[in-house]
């Protein structure tokens, strides 16, 4: 569920977006996302959520 392809934009020179993620466990209630507003604006979304495992998640 979080993006995988990297790079993200290669349509897009001026910027790099690279990103990794490690579980405290086996599962995570953490996530990212970044896309495209219109043709000049990015959004980065990062959100974390209290806990550890499958509660968190």
């Amino acid at each position: 569920m979080l993006p995988c392809i990297f790079p993200a934009f290669p349509e897009r020179p001026e910027f790099d977006i690279y990103a990794a993620m490690a579980p405290a466990r086996e599962v995570d209630g953490d996530f990212y996302d970044f896309f495209m507003v219109d043709e000049r604006h990015l959004a980065i979304v990062i959100a974390d959520v209290s806990g550890k495992g499958v509660p968190a998640a």
